[in-house]
């Protein structure tokens, strides 16, 4: 059981302060040390942790066939794609003995895995991001930063502070 949040906070402080040794720490709360070396590791409790993976004896040799079937289907339209029941049938043709729900999970990993996330650096207004329309010359599109560049003279002659 692990002691109090406040607890969780002021034992690694005491024991980095020099103020409180972690034997006596130990000896006052009755804690085990593998508590301890807990409470000094991590800045909040860490809940259950599995040390590794499952295996998945059913359906570890069908992961390749799984990783195919979605590779071929990023070609088709989205509406033509397997879905996880689709999946699941091909592999009982094929031999699988296991359940949906352990196709429809890996299908699902292997999904978000692989998704393409778009960003969108800044949206910007009409008038730029500081309100001003850019004048010709004095500002341009960066990309690598997603604002505005512009120089030091045209913030001054603006009024906003360059370097800002």
């Amino acid at each position: 059981m692990y002691p109090t949040m406040e607890d969780w906070t002021d034992i690694p402080e005491g024991v980095a302060s020099g103020k409180v040794s972690k034997r006596a720490i130990l000896r006052e709360t009755g804690m085990h040390w593998l508590t301890l070396k807990k409470i000094l590791t991590h800045s909040e409790p860490p809940g259950y942790r599995q040390r590794k993976a499952r295996p998945q004896q059913k359906l570890g040799p069908y992961q390749a066939r799984i990783e195919q079937i979605l590779k071929e289907d990023q070609l088709l339209p989205r509406k033509q794609r397997h879905t996880a029941k689709r999946v699941w049938e091909r592999l009982t043709e094929a031999g699988f003995t296991g359940g949906y729900t352990e196709v429809k999970e890996a299908v699902r990993e292997l999904t978000q895995r692989n998704r393409e996330v778009f960003v969108p650096l800044v949206k910007l207004n009409r008038r730029g991001a500081d309100g001003f329309r850019p004048r010709a010359g004095e500002a341009e599109r960066g990309a690598a930063q997603g604002g505005l560049r512009c120089d030091g003279a045209a913030l001054q002659r603006r009024g906003v502070r360059a370097g800002v």
